[in-house]
């Protein structure tokens, strides 16, 4: 098996470098080095956007430097701001499987992701690559696509020459209906928005002329553009009195100023192979409504709210993809004042409840595909449901300030909490809570290794103490060094790595004797000030790891007379004390302790028990 997979590995490397008349094999390449080809040519993929090397002549100089040398090498080539924009991808949840497409234009689909660009287009210049964490976002577009032809004969027009026939339809239904209305003053709104939606669906489209979806979202979506009169004629609130003329004619000449920029976004003036070429539309000076970007339509459709979700799925996002925790519905937080209605106050909901209604009040002024209602007296939801605002926004209520809103440490201490009021707040804490960035650098060793590879949680506290360090003076550079760092590790390295294995550790760290990697730091960090011998009550040594004479592994515990306890009963009060809601019993004692950290010792003492 061990011959298979080496063959395997280093079928990947270029092997015409060895055959090649103009770089001639260097002496010893050939002698103990098949694990470091197979390693340059991972670490050149991986830091390259998916691209290996292709150039002999480099892959053998490269062979010449030092490990670190030839990573130093590769973050500096411009082909990295492909990997940061993949990695930015898979941090917010929806990595793609190439970000370019064979002709080397950037995969348009990635436009709908702003913050990923944005970022990435940081990493290129060596500026802030924590763009991907702001709430503000360019609107990025991709060059327009190819027009659909709507008339019969119309197959054979130039792309631009299509585009510019459908915008003129478009324009020309507008002013159809100015005059009808014109002419007829007394017609009702009824009758006006019934022409406007056939128009809207039946005389002209958008889509029919290659706009890509990141602005079609714009035109459509609640309060802006065309969703203005939209929201008039089919959302739940319909007003008695519209002027649709004026409505109308304000969209017309709209529509004339954004026509015109598109100019700029045709496919033979515009191309997005590099990510500096990239370019964006200011919809402030378009006349558009102002507006923020980091929720593109994947986020719309996939984080839809409801007249009864309270907005729990876009909270759930934001603590799985930004704080890496995933709710897991454990109930080993105390009870607390977080979460008070009926479903959050079970106790087997309390677990989630406590941090995710919080969490989810930020996003309160956020009706349908995320518009905001802010201000507004009522809001519409995705279900197409409504409510007026302030019966809506009661649910966050708070007491002792405005809202219950906040990213949530403890159910118990207000103190360790991060309280806000609206989405800025909530960003504002992302780009500078802790979690993220420890979240962040989580996320770098899944990306680059494995996301079912055991991590010893002490690596990742040990390499995002370097990273928040490294941040304060260049996050693009803190970004890089961490990779480099991951890339150069064992657990990179390892051609058939055990999944339940951690191959890296703190400096300094001897795991010999320690409990498993997956708990041995939080222990460490939790519980061994008190639990670090037998020598008095409770009589359990937390820091030793030892083999029973079943064969099992678990804690020195011993009675008041020095005799050994079964190991099953050590597990079952780790677990008690862990869950307890009793201050006198819950561990550690009248001391914080993360609720992830929590979870991950209690599952794994839960799984321990189970096992037997």
């Amino acid at each position: 098996m061990r011959i298979l997979i080496l063959f395997v590995g280093l079928s990947l490397f270029p092997w015409s470098a060895l055959a090649s008349t103009d770089c001639p094999l260097i002496g010893g390449v050939m002698q103990g080095q098949f694990e470091r080809m197979r390693w340059l040519d991972k670490a050149a993929r991986e830091l390259r956007g998916g691209r290996g090397l292709t150039d002999d002549c480099l892959t053998l100089d490269l062979l010449k430097k030092t490990d670190g040398e030839i990573v130093d090498y590769l973050l500096a080539q411009p082909e990295f701001a492909d990997t940061a924009l993949d990695f930015n991808l898979h941090f917010l949840g929806f990595r793609r499987d190439y970000v370019r497409e064979t002709s080397g234009e950037i995969n348009p689909s990635i436009f709908d992701f702003p913050s990923a660009l944005n970022s990435a287009r940081e990493v290129l210049r060596g500026g802030d690559f924590f763009k991907l964490l702001e709430f503000e976002q360019p609107l990025f577009l991709p060059p327009l696509r190819t027009a659909f032809p709507k008339s019969p004969g119309d197959e054979l027009l130039p792309p631009e020459e299509n585009r510019q026939k459908h915008f003129a339809q478009i324009q020309a239904g507008l002013q159809a209906q100015i005059q009808f209305l014109r002419a007829h003053p007394d017609t009702t709104v009824e009758t006006a928005c019934s022409n406007f939606l056939n128009e809207t669906r039946e005389g002209w489209q958008w889509g029919d002329t290659g706009m890509y979806i990141p602005l079609m979202d714009i035109a459509f979506k609640s309060n802006i553009w065309y969703g203005k009169l939209i929201e008039h004629c089919v959302g739940p609130f319909r007003p008695n009195h519209i002027d649709f003329v004026k409505e109308l004619e304000e969209l017309h000449a709209l529509n004339a100023r954004i026509i015109a920029a598109f100019a700029k976004l045709e496919p033979k003036v515009y191309t997005t192979k590099s990510l500096n070429d990239i370019q964006s539309i200011d919809v402030n000076a378009l006349g558009l409504a102002p507006g923020w970007h980091m929720f593109g339509t994947t986020h719309r459709l996939a984080l839809q709210n409801s007249s009864t979700n309270f907005n729990r799925k876009r909270a759930a996002y934001v603590l799985s993809r930004f704080f890496c925790d995933d709710l897991t519905p454990i109930n080993v937080e105390a009870s607390g004042s977080h979460s008070e209605d009926r479903h959050a106050s079970e106790a087997s909901c309390m677990a989630c409840h406590y941090k995710l209604d919080p969490m989810a009040g930020y996003f309160r002024d956020f009706g349908i595909l995320f518009a905001s209602y802010k201000g507004g007296e009522k809001i519409r939801f995705d279900d197409n449901a409504g409510i007026t605002s302030k019966d809506y926004q009661r649910a966050w209520a708070g007491k002792g300030r405005v809202w219950n809103v906040g990213f949530i440490r403890s159910s118990t201490r207000e103190d360790l909490n991060v309280y806000g009021e609206g989405i800025e707040d909530l960003f504002r804490t992302i780009r500078t809570e802790p979690e993220v960035k420890r979240c962040m650098v989580k996320r770098m060793f899944e990306f680059f290794v494995n996301d079912s590879q055991a991590v010893d949680a002490g690596y990742v506290e040990h390499l995002t103490e370097q990273f928040i360090k490294q941040a304060k003076v260049n996050s693009t550079e803190a970004f890089k060094q961490t990779a480099k760092e991951i890339v150069l590790a064992r657990s990179f390295r390892e051609s058939n790595p055990d999944p339940e294995q951690c191959y890296d550790y703190a400096p300094g760290y001897n795991p010999e004797g320690r409990p498993p990697c997956k708990v041995a730091f939080i222990l460490e960090k939790n519980c061994a000030s008190c639990h670090d011998g037998t020598h008095e009550h409770p009589y359990l040594d937390l820091t030793s790891w030892k083999k029973f004479p079943d064969g099992k592994y678990g804690f020195v515990h011993v009675d008041k007379n020095g005799a050994s306890k079964d190991r099953l009963e050590t597990f079952e009060k780790i677990m008690d004390r862990l869950s307890s809601e009793n201050p006198r019993r819950r561990m550690p004692l009248r001391r914080h302790m993360d609720p992830l950290h929590r979870e991950v010792l209690y599952k794994w003492a839960n799984g321990i028990l189970n096992e037997n």
